[in-house]
């Protein structure tokens, strides 16, 4: 389980590298819908993890 898990922080530390950066703040600076929509396009996170 904790190898799945590091593979998907590792998704999600790339897309905001990749999308804002690496800025953290600049990626929490969107709409919640907007936030919504981009957590999704990330393999590895689903509903109940954007929600949250």
């Amino acid at each position: 389980y904790f190898n799945k898990k590091a593979i998907k922080i590792k998704n999600f530390v790339n897309f905001v590298n990749e999308n804002y950066d690496g800025d953290l703040d600049k990626f929490l600076g969107k709409d919640l819908p907007t936030l919504r929509e981009q957590l999704l396009s990330i393999k590895g996170i689903g509903p109940e993890t954007a929600d949250s």
